[in-house]
């Protein structure tokens, strides 16, 4: 489903003693749901491993909204494959080896 809308927050976070502070960035990916349904489903991932965004937390947002399916009324569930390239979703541009480039083949929208 899509198109998705992918909004990024970091926070203060968890406040510790000696004035310290843990940051958390939040995820928050806003994907219409089918005509019928009329909505928006929230999908949101909260860390505090700031540092973990790129390289573990966005690909697994990536992986988690490409594969919500809406089944159709009155049809049977069957499990369905994801397509092969369902285009963009979210990026992070950033990361271990990789140059700028997001080896995920995503891009931030």
């Amino acid at each position: 489903m899509g198109p998705v809308v992918v909004a990024l927050e970091q926070t203060p976070g968890w406040q510790l003693g000696g004035g310290q502070d843990v940051p958390l960035l939040s995820a928050k990916a806003h994907l219409p749901l089918p005509p019928l349904l009329a909505g928006v489903l929230l999908v949101e991932l909260t860390t505090p491993d700031v540092e973990h965004w790129a390289d573990g937390y966005a690909p697994l947002l990536v992986a988690v909204l490409r594969s919500v399916r809406f089944g159709t009324p009155g049809v049977t569930d069957t499990p369905v494959a994801p397509a092969a390239d369902s285009g963009p979703v979210a990026s992070s541009g950033t990361g271990p080896g990789t140059s700028g480039a997001d080896p995920f083949g995503t891009v931030l929208v």
